[in-house]
């Protein structure tokens, strides 16, 4: 298949946000007992967390591309299917439309504040970047979340320098246990992605931590090992 370039020159830094109009929907369950004031301050936070980093990569020289959640388009978790949408374009971003392939076989790096977006990304064999909130972005009141169902024995970022590490006291911040990239601060994020980029990326790591949810890529089947913590779970 031939694709239309995303990137031209520059490096492509694909981000995978939560869904905004999901969040103004499911907002009071997540987060039950606040006020209006409350939640309409917490979405203005999310969306200010979200053009804070399109600005900073931007800034930076890089290619920003904007990967909507399915969620944005779903009416199951959205009353409002155009939100995401008319957010980012009238910001000024642009989002990616197409063959999903497109995208995963020409980014760079993969960025997400809470997301489990950075298996996906591993799995096409590209590094993925962690962003720590300025607010905690975990809803109090949780659905699937993939780190309940696996074990403990992994937990990090591989990959790269050890100064982006995970401190204990920002792991609560993170949706998955295990992922090939980085962790970091958005005021730090300029020296990340260039420790990322002067790195060899190391592909046997990074498939090891596809395995851990994956299983053996060769068999494209569903994953039995997340099948399997599921039910024991």
């Amino acid at each position: 298949l031939s694709f239309q370039d995303l990137k031209g020159k520059n490096k492509l830094l694909v981000f995978f946000p939560k869904s905004i109009s999901k969040l103004r929907k499911a907002i009071k369950s997540w987060f039950p007992f606040k006020n209006e004031d409350w939640y309409q301050d917490y979405i203005h936070k999310v969306e200010k967390n979200y053009l804070s980093l399109g600005k900073k990569i931007t800034d930076l020289g890089f290619k920003f591309l904007v990967k909507l959640h399915y969620a944005s388009e779903d009416k199951f978790f959205s009353d409002n299917s155009d939100y995401d949408k008319k957010f980012w374009e009238s910001n000024g971003f642009q989002i990616f439309s197409g063959d999903e392939r497109n995208i995963y076989s020409q980014l760079d790096i993969g960025l997400g504040y809470e997301t489990h977006s950075a298996i996906d990304v591993n799995f096409h064999n590209k590094p993925f970047i962690y962003l720590l909130p300025d607010i905690n972005m975990r809803p109090q009141v949780r659905g699937f979340c993939l780190e309940n169902f696996f074990p403990k024995n992994k937990l990090n970022c591989v990959g790269f320098s050890e100064k982006y590490k995970i401190k204990k006291n920002f792991q609560n911040y993170l949706w998955i246990p295990y992922w090939y990239g980085s962790v970091t601060k958005l005021n730090d994020i300029d020296g990340c992605i260039e420790n990322i980029l002067s790195t060899d990326f190391n592909k046997d790591l990074c498939n090891e931590v596809s395995k851990y949810y994956w299983g053996e890529l060769s068999s494209l089947k569903a994953s039995e090992n997340i099948i399997n913590n599921v039910i024991q779970n």
